[in-house]
């Protein structure tokens, strides 16, 4: 029972470890590309908050597969 509750923790942790650093780089690379031209910054918010949400999507599916291993 306690191999169980590791890799549930191990997943969750990796997994959310994983998309926190996902999401600081699609943030930090749309803030500079809008730096470099502001222009874009219409169509480069749109496409930021489609990677965020398909990198938020991967997380949730982390935490779901660590529920299946339980």
């Amino acid at each position: 029972m306690e191999s169980h509750a590791l890799a549930m923790a191990l997943v969750i942790g990796l997994g959310l470890i994983g998309a926190g650093i996902g999401l600081g780089l699609v943030g930090s690379g749309a803030m500079e590309a809008i730096g470099r031209n502001p222009n874009a910054k219409k169509s480069l918010i749109i496409e930021m908050f489609l990677f965020l949400g398909v990198i938020e999507a991967l997380a949730i599916f982390g935490i779901a597969m660590a529920f299946v291993i339980k």
